[in-house]
This record gives C-alpha cells, structure tokens and sequence, in this order.
C-alpha cells in the first residue's frame, strides 16, 4: 500500500509527515514558511520526511491556514464584485460593504427571482466595456447574482464574457453554495475571488516541489469541513479551503490522541482554533464557517477562531494590562534569527534609549511580487528603504509621511511588521529555544524600560516581566476556550445576552473579593500545534482540566490532512409555481413539470449526477452516494396538505483515486 504525505502551510512552520497505510507516522519535519517562495519551506520539509522513499508515496494532501490567515489580517488583493439584479441597500447586510474595503462594485441589471425566472435581461456590450475598462486594475471578478441559485444562467453567461475579454479569474455565487440570502452569497463569492493568488501560489509550489524531485502522486486539499478536493477544484474554490488547517488539526488531535469526546485547542502562530469533539466527530456550523468577522456560507466544521497565537502582536492596555493579536508579526527571535543584525539595531536601542512605542518594532519585505503596479512614490521609498533588511520602525519613519504608505504595503501582504511576541517571551523563560534568545530578551528590555518611562509599570527581570504577561495570555486563552464552548453549547440553546461580558469578569484575576471563581471543563483539552505544549497546560490548569498533548501534536494538522476522504454535496430544490405545477431548480438547467413525481424524479437524477461528477473531478475514486429528500409541507383551514417545496441532497463520498504505481501518470497533478 503507497505511503501518504501531509504537508500544512501556516504563518509561521511548513510541517511534513509520512504516514503508513493506517495513518501511523512514519517521519515527521518542520521547516519555516517562506511567503516570498512558498516552495523553499515545502521542499525543505517535504525532502526530510521523505528521505529516499519519493517512489512510494501514492498520495499527498496539504491543510493550510493561509486562506485564514489571510482574511484574519485582510491581507488580500483587489477584486471586483458584480451584483445582479440587487439593489444598493445590500451592501448594508452581512459585513458586504466593510469586506469590500474600497474594492469596485457595480450593480448590473439581470438575476432572478424567486421561482428562477430572469428580472431583466442581461446587458451584453455594456458588460462587456465594463470588464475591459475594470480588468487592468483588479486580480479577479467576483459575480452574484439574486436568486442564482434558483437559476445559475445569468452568472455563467457573466463568466463566460469575463473570460472572454480577459484572464483574470472568475468566481460565480452559485458554485459555492445553493443557500439563500443573497448578500452572504455575494460576501462569500467576493472572498472566493480574492482568496484565489493566495492558494494558487501554494499550490503552484507543492506542484513544482513534487515535480523536480520525481514524486508522481495526486495532490489533494483539505476543505473546511475536513474532506479532500483535488488541487484544480481548490483552485475554483479556495474559500472552501477556510479553516482547513483547524478542520485538519481536529482530524488529526482526533488520531493522535484517541479521544473521542474532548476540546480541541490548536493554536498557531496568529489564531487559537477551539472545537469540540462528541463521540469523535466534530459538528458542522450550521450557519456557515465564520472567520475575520465574517459569516460566509462556506459549509466546515463548527471551530470558533481567536485572533490568539504564539507570534500574536503584544500591546499595551490599561491598568498594567496587556492585549494579543489579532495581527500577526515576526517575533524578535525568529526574525534576528534570520537576520543577525536585528540583535545589533536593539542593543543600540538600549543604549541609545528613548520613549517611542515603536521602539522595539521593525518592519521588512515579506513578499515584493505582491505589489507589482500603482505603487505610489512614498511606497516605493518604503520598499527602496527595507531593500537591505529589516529596519526600526523608528528609523523607518523618521518621515511620518511614510505611515500610510507602509500601512497599505501591510494590507497588501508586501511588508511584515516585527515585534515583541509571546514566542519571545517564551524565548525569554525557557520554555522554547529554537531562535535567538538574545534578541527576546533584548526586545524585552525594550519593553520594560519603555512603559516604566511612560507609565511607571516596573518589573525587576526580564523574566519577570515575561512570566506576568504569559500568565495573561493564558487568561485570555482560556477566556477563548470557555467562550468557545458556552457557545458550542448555545448552538441547541442560544446563551443569554452578556454571558461573554459575564465570563470576562469572573474570569479576571484583578477581581479579588469574598468569592472565588474557577470554572472547570468535564472534558480534557487536546493541545495540538507548534505552540501547543508552551502555552496551552497553563490554559487547562485555569480550567481546571486535564491537558493532553499528544505526540506529533506539533505536526498534528499534517497528520489530520491524510486521515480524510472526499465529499462533495449537490442540493436541488423543487418549488411550487402554483397548484400542480413543479419547478425542478438543477445545479445546471431548470426545468417544469406538472407531475410531482417525476420532479422528484428529474431532481434525484441531477443530483446524483452532479454530485458523482463533482466527487469525481475533485479527486475521489470509488464513489457513494447517499440521497436524502427534506419535504416543506403546509396545511389549510380545511386540513387540505398544501405543497411548499422539496430539497433534494444528495452526498457523494470516496477515498481519494490513488493511480497505479506503475501508471506513470501526473494528470492529477496538473492544473491547467
């Protein structure tokens, strides 16, 4: 039986694992993430785990936080959202506006309504001159229109012009989900669309890893909900690829650790992921995945994401209090690890003291392709001046002019900041060691002298000053955790109004009075990720639990991106005209029929078919399909039953098609 890769791309590491036919590991590696060249981290890592067995691996799967990542921080390129058929006030629903983020939106006559019959019809060369003028200055086309779920015909015909008149990429609403409520629709056809160059580029270096070093194998992507999409169709849909890398890191603390009721807790460099596991299935969220602030209708696993990680950015509150996340920068440590002059810049710090905040910050290039046009002249001096390296923000910005511009060069993903994290101060206690000591404790000397200059908040030590905050990261993780499963809870019986303010202030440890709290979790905490064992037991001990972290948990998502298989879900809808008349609304075609029966009939066999091909095309071998049927029936004063509508679902799951070994074959592998 061929061995499987699983490779997960985050923030911070590339992890590698080679398991057996059983999903025991075989070999595991780490390697850090290059966001310049995603295929330095993937080759390094990969190359360790495979060590000379490349002829027998048949399968690879990637889970990646990159997708999650991305939208957490708003890092993204700009697209453009064409809205058929909506009116202007949608953009007030669902987050729409605040996603768009100054993005272009027109509003274009077309879509349909509610039984799938066109509004308007569609305005051929006014689009047309449209996406020719918009085309230069966007990455890609988001198009939504009303009702398209009831009738698809408007967004193909849409795509098919786009197309036609230029390459960006095209995302249609329809193809992501058959749900209603057109303006989350559209918010998750506007995220699909920018999310597209982020995977492609990962996807495009696993490809040419797997390629120079001879290994012919399928690649496959972990979904949000856990199961499996071949890379072309990951392509078409990367936003289903949010919270891949927590649906995997579940699956995996899921193997790893053997328990099948538990909190799962992974926490990365930028996000803690928190899940609950009941008889070792994780539950699906029954509105959508939710990431950035977002509600999208992406279908995954029900993980409640806190902007809460090792490399998460540390910041002052009040009262000698102090904030995490949600922004994730470099830790002093790995980045003079990288760059050994940054251990020089903050000793002179030192001695050269001052009150800026931005004393111990730096800026570098993260990734310069990024940006490749409508640089403005002050942001091509930030990146001409952070040629050489990473340089003090207080050096940087000698000329304030240059906040903005090194502020647009951060959304854009093209520069990273740098600063104090708790990977630093872990750095600085013991309790990790893999990158510079000197430059954490550096950092936090920094710190120290800086806030008892301006606010009089005094530590003796370093260490001291690192132990304080750790422990008020571990109030707010397991602030996160609590929070996670109240609301986990309150899935069946929503929590009343407050109970987070509630939680918060019982949680607090300045409160000191006649009573004490300590809220206890009945289940263990299953840590899992690079960060795991450094900060997760505290957040069990505040919750008075049990902390199981397993072996491999470090590589625990890379493990998990093996242990899944393929599903693909095709939902057809039959509506009501009027009485006796029946209207099938295909993935594909929309038909009428005047006999209930063989609607349902029409609608099953679309389905099935739609749902076996999707299966098919994203990878999956021996396939099953489960046909499930949802009557929405009413009753009259008479007590006549009175036809609503049937949803037909039908679910098609498989393994993923490993070829023979002696096939030859990279067809898989190929993403035209």
């Amino acid at each position: 039986m061929a061995l499987r890769v699983g490779i997960d791309t985050g923030g911070t590491y590339t992890d590698a694992v080679l398991v057996d036919a059983d999903a025991q590991v075989l070999a595991t590696a780490k390697a850090l993430t290059t966001p310049n060249d995603l295929s330095i981290g993937v080759t390094e890592s990969l190359l360790q785990v495979i060590a000379g067995r490349a002829t027998e691996v048949g399968l690879v799967c990637v889970s990646t936080t990159l997708a999650t990542n991305a939208l957490v921080e708003r890092r993204w390129g700009p697209v453009a959202l064409l809205l058929l058929g909506y009116r202007s006030g949608a953009m007030q629903r669902s987050g729409l506006e605040d996603a768009l983020a100054g993005d272009p939106v027109h509003f274009l006559s077309g879509g349909h309504d509610a039984h799938g019959d066109p509004l308007a019809e569609l305005d051929e060369s006014s689009i047309r001159a449209l996406i020719r003028r918009i085309a230069p200055s966007v990455g890609g086309f988001a198009v939504s229109g009303l009702f398209s779920v009831r009738n698809p015909v408007h967004e193909e015909r849409v795509r098919r012009w786009i197309r036609e008149e230029c390459d960006r990429p095209v995302t249609c609403g329809h193809e992501l989900s058959a749900h209603l409520d057109a303006p989350r629709r559209a918010l998750t056809t506007l995220l699909n669309a920018r999310l597209i160059p982020t995977l492609s580029g990962l996807i495009s270096s696993v490809q040419a890893t797997l390629k120079r070093h001879d290994i012919i194998a399928p690649l496959m992507v972990v979904k949000g909900d856990g199961s499996l999409m071949n890379a072309q169709t990951a392509l078409e849909r990367p936003v289903e690829t949010i919270l891949s890398g927590p649906a995997a890191s579940v699956l995996g603390a899921r193997h790893l650790s053997g328990e099948l009721d538990a909190v799962v807790a992974d926490m990365g460099g930028t996000t803690l992921d928190v899940a609950v596991l009941a008889e070792g299935v994780p539950e699906l969220a029954p509105h959508g995945a939710s990431v950035g602030g977002w509600r999208t209708m992406v279908e995954a696993i029900q993980v409640y994401t806190h902007g809460l990680g090792g490399d998460s950015e540390i910041r002052e509150g009040a009262f000698r209090r102090f904030v995490f996340g949600p922004r994730r920068v470099v830790p002093l440590s790995l980045l003079a690890h990288c760059h050994p002059h940054v251990l020089d810049l903050l000793k002179g710090v030192l001695e050269q003291f001052g009150a800026d905040t931005r004393d111990a910050g730096f800026a570098l290039i993260r990734d310069r392709d990024l940006v490749q046009r409508e640089l403005s002249p002050g942001q091509r001096q930030v990146l001409e001046l952070l040629s050489d390296g990473p340089l003090l923000l207080r050096s940087l910005l000698q000329d304030a002019a240059l906040r903005y511009p090194l502020d647009k060069l951060v959304e854009r993903g093209a520069v990273a900041m740098a600063g104090l994290t708790p990977s630093d101060l872990a750095h600085v206690s013991g309790t990790q060691n893999q990158w510079c000591q000197a430059a954490a404790v550096a950092g936090v000397d920094v710190w120290r002298m800086r806030l008892q200059r301006v606010w009089g908040w005094r530590w003796d030590t370093g260490a001291a000053f690192a132990r304080d905050v750790l422990e008020q990261m571990s109030a707010a993780g397991s602030f996160a955790v609590i929070s996670s499963v109240v609301n986990e809870v309150g899935l069946a019986n929503q929590p009343p109004p407050g109970t987070d303010a509630v939680l918060r202030w019982v949680m607090d440890d300045t409160r000191a009075g006649l009573l004490d709290w300590q809220p206890r979790l009945r289940q263990p905490l299953v840590g899992v990720g690079g960060p795991a064992d450094t900060h997760l037991p505290a957040v069990a001990e505040r919750l008075a639990t049990a902390c199981i972290v397993p072996r491999h948990a470090a590589v625990a998502n890379a493990v998990g991106a093996t242990v899944g298989g393929v599903m693909r879900r095709v939902t057809v809808l039959i509506s009501a005209l009027e009485y006796g008349v029946y209207r099938v609304h295909g993935p594909e075609s929309v038909s009428t029929h005047t006999d209930l029966d063989q609607a349902l009939v029409v609608a099953s066999e679309q389905a099935v078919v739609c749902a076996r091909a999707q299966a098919e095309r994203a990878g999956a071998g021996t396939i099953e399909i489960k046909v499930e049927r949802e009557d929405t029936r009413a009753y009259g004063d008479d007590g006549t039953e009175l036809f609503i509508e049937t949803t037909v679902r039908a679910t098609a799951l498989g393994r993923p098609r490993i070829p023979a070994p002696d096939s030859g074959s990279r067809d898989s592998m190929a993403v035209s």
